[in-house]
């Protein structure tokens, strides 16, 4: 069968109702948003680079020195300020828990101060003791761009190929044990979740992200995401593969854990990974067992692009 026949036929079985949820406002990412940074700190950025050290320790020994040291340097030639010793802080009690990082100690300060220095902190302000106010897309970058950068810096150390074979598994093996019970199996159909998610958008909810949101059908749930946030926040660094491992590669896993043990996300496009748009279809496996991915022409077709998407093709 011709090639182009067989894409189209395909592409039939894919169901084209669909509706625009949210709206597009990339200054959502100059809204200040109030935060605590130590709390942050202990339960994301020091929990997950903690879980990266003994899973590169468990599966990588004999790069385990290599990686943390290029880590060290690495953050420490990023840091835009000591904000630990301006403020006389003693990381010893917010390390206590993590087993690598109290090994490393200077690697955690180095994050904190990274991590403190992408949020755009003032030497001024008192984040020790206080909540401090920053623009939405500080926030977004003060997690996304380490996440960048631990992949970058494992491919550096082991080679590309490898790296992120293994950042992979890292993220894996973290979305299964860093989710709460009650985070887990949130739907039991697809249509639940379609519903759930309309109310996230109803009312001027979740400005600067938008969706063309199809109905439920034969086991699938189509949408498009027409804006990422996330993306936006890290334009202007150049590894659209590393991006895309920071900002999107959580989803698959988080799918199957968060909403429902047997939904598989297939997302052949990525804003993150440099494509207009992010193409997301859910399979139900109970219902449908056949993973098929609609070509990039299907999805052009859904929806006019706007020119936001087109300067950014």
């Amino acid at each position: 069968m011709d090639k182009k026949i067989a894409t189209k036929n395909r592409d039939e079985k894919f169901q084209r109702e669909f509706q625009q949820l949210g709206f597009y406002a990339p200054e959502t990412l100059d809204i200040f948003q109030e935060i605590n940074p130590l709390e942050i700190t202990k339960k994301s950025s020091f929990n997950r680079l903690n879980y990266l050290l003994g899973f590169i320790k468990r599966n990588k020994l004999e790069s385990f020195e290599s990686f943390v040291n290029n880590l060290q340097k690495t953050y420490a030639s990023l840091i835009k300020a000591d904000y630990c010793i301006i403020h006389k802080y003693d990381i010893k009690d917010l390390i206590k828990d993590f087993e690598y990082l109290k090994e490393y100690k200077q690697l955690a300060i180095n994050s904190l101060n990274y991590f403190l220095g992408l949020l755009e902190l003032s030497s001024d302000v008192d984040w020790v003791n206080e909540k401090v106010k920053v623009p939405k897309g500080n926030y977004f970058r003060s997690f996304l761009i380490p996440r960048y950068q631990n992949v970058s810096i494992l491919s550096e150390t082991v080679g590309r190929e490898e790296g992120i074979m293994l950042y992979k598994i890292y993220r894996t093996e973290h979305a299964k044990i860093s989710t709460p019970e009650d985070k887990k199996t949130r739907f039991e159909t697809l249509e639940d979740l379609r519903k759930d998610d309309f109310q996230d958008y109803k009312g001027g909810g979740n400005p600067g992200w938008v969706r063309i949101e199809g109905i439920v059908k034969n086991g699938k749930f189509v949408y498009r995401k027409d804006s990422c946030l996330y993306a936006e926040a890290m334009k202007d660094y150049p590894d659209n593969e590393f991006k895309f491992l920071a900002a999107c590669y959580y989803d698959y896993q988080g799918t199957r854990i968060q909403w429902n043990k047997d939904f598989i996300l297939t997302m052949d496009h990525t804003i993150a990974g440099g494509d207009p748009y992010c193409s997301c279809v859910v399979h139900d496996t109970r219902i449908d067992w056949d993973l098929t991915h609609p070509s990039k022409e299907y999805w052009d077709s859904i929806w006019p692009l706007q020119k936001w998407q087109k300067k950014n093709e």
